[in-house]
């Protein structure tokens, strides 16, 4: 190629994504990926969920030492380089379940990427306290900011915009599901009587973005549905 005054062509580049609304990444440096809901096996396969549904009981029943001997935190390569190389899978409409390493409440990040960046930097410990403070971060659930009013959640807490919640969770490659889409699915029926209708104030479609955090090479499943599903 040539340049130069005598050179008649003007030549440039446009970024991945020329328009920054359409960039997942919202300018962070991770790479995000969308999850495929009709996938039904991940890739390594999920291993097994040792420690049981956290909200089965509405969480009461957690036991924190059977979740760090698990084989998902035991496994979890916590070396900055092997963080820094997580893919970042992320569903629109959908919320996550998952035990909180980082309060969300608060905690507000611009766009999903970032709230994808602060797992993939939690390091857990000191100075984070908490019955799961030595769980790593591999799974994450943010309010988009253009939700002004919040996202709903059936709990007692107001979810603002740009809530961040870092979470872990057993086996993220199969996560589990606490609302998805229109919540119109029957892993969300209860006795007969559908999300919506247990829920009046639910949004015709899920509010949340998640994702988890996995190593390259791995590929999500679309997950199960979670006790807090059928709350």
């Amino acid at each position: 190629m040539s340049r130069g005054d005598g050179t008649p062509w003007m030549s440039g580049h446009l970024p991945r994504y020329s328009d920054p609304k359409d960039d997942p990444t919202g300018g962070v440096d991770v790479e995000m990926r969308k999850v495929d809901i009709a996938l039904v096996e991940s890739t390594p396969p999920a291993r097994p969920r040792e420690c049981g549904s956290p909200a089965v009981d509405g969480y009461s029943h957690v036991v924190p030492d059977c979740l760090v001997k698990s084989r998902t935190n035991v496994e979890f390569d916590r070396s900055e380089a092997a963080r820094s190389e997580q893919v970042a899978w992320y569903e629109e409409h959908a919320s996550y379940d998952g035990l909180a390493v980082a309060w969300g409440i608060g905690h507000r990040k611009p766009t999903a990427a970032a709230c994808a960046a602060a797992c993939r930097a939690h390091k857990p410990g000191p100075p984070h306290h908490g019955p799961f403070a030595d769980l790593p971060c591999n799974a994450w659930v943010w309010c988009p900011v253009m939700e002004t009013k919040g996202c709903f959640e059936p709990d007692a807490h107001t979810h603002g915009p740009g809530d961040c919640w870092l979470k872990f969770t057993e086996t993220p490659e199969n996560v589990e599901v606490n609302q998805r889409g229109a919540n119109d699915a029957p892993g969300t029926v209860k006795d007969g009587a559908t999300y919506r209708k247990r829920h009046p104030d639910a949004p015709r479609l899920a509010h949340w973005t998640s994702g988890v955090m996995l190593p390259p090479g791995w590929t999500p499943s679309n997950g199960t549905y979670g006790p807090r599903a059928t709350w």
